[in-house]
């Protein structure tokens, strides 16, 4: 990739153009690195027109607008969704003093570039890892985004509380959040130390 320290938290996904030969891209997977010699990190992401067997790393280095909060800060641990027109998201850990949010950026190339400044999210979490996969939610046949993640707790990029668990789904290509679920309400976890649920 060209960087010096590469952080793997992440899903890659199949892109619905797959033709396994090129010219299309196949795969695409995020990736953090260390941007600076203070820990700060960004995030990029690589991609495969053969069906895995090469990979080229994006030119793009995605950054946000604020300060990183210390060791580790910035952006990492991606997950990566398409939406229905193409168009690849990311959703990422966002560890900013002033964030409160989890951070997006898109691509209109199928990973080849990317918008290099990440914006807020609608998912209010900043200091912990997503994760994003598309399920069959309501049995219809049609595959939506599914988000889990944790820290929904609007407390800030520099805090440590990782709990609750959260889980929610979107049916319009996550412009909006359908039955988000604390995962550990109302079981033992929720009187776990240290877990950031009250």
């Amino acid at each position: 990739t060209g960087h010096t320290y590469n952080v793997t938290y992440a899903n890659g996904i199949k892109l619905s153009i797959f033709d396994g030969e090129g010219p299309n891209v196949d795969y695409v997977w995020p990736y953090a690195f260390q941007a600076a010699s203070n820990g700060t990190f960004q995030v990029s992401a690589a991609y495969t027109t053969d069906g895995g067997k090469t990979w080229t790393s994006s030119k793009s280095c995605i950054d946000y607008s604020l300060a990183a909060s210390g060791h580790e800060g910035g952006l990492s641990e991606p997950t990566i969704t398409e939406l229905s027109d193409g168009t690849l998201k990311l959703f990422m850990r966002c560890q900013y003093g002033e964030s409160y949010a989890l951070a997006v950026s898109t691509s209109d190339d199928h990973g080849v570039t990317w918008n290099e400044l990440a914006v807020a999210s609608n998912v209010a979490s900043s200091n912990t890892a997503p994760t994003l996969s598309k399920h069959d939610v309501d049995g219809d046949g049609v595959k939506e985004d599914v988000l889990v993640w944790s820290g929904n707790n609007l407390l800030g990029g520099t805090a440590r509380a990782r709990g609750p668990l959260n889980i929610a789904w979107s049916d319009d290509d996550t412009a909006t959040w359908n039955q988000k679920l604390n995962l550990f309400h109302g079981t033992p976890l929720c009187a776990v130390p240290g877990n950031g649920v009250q």
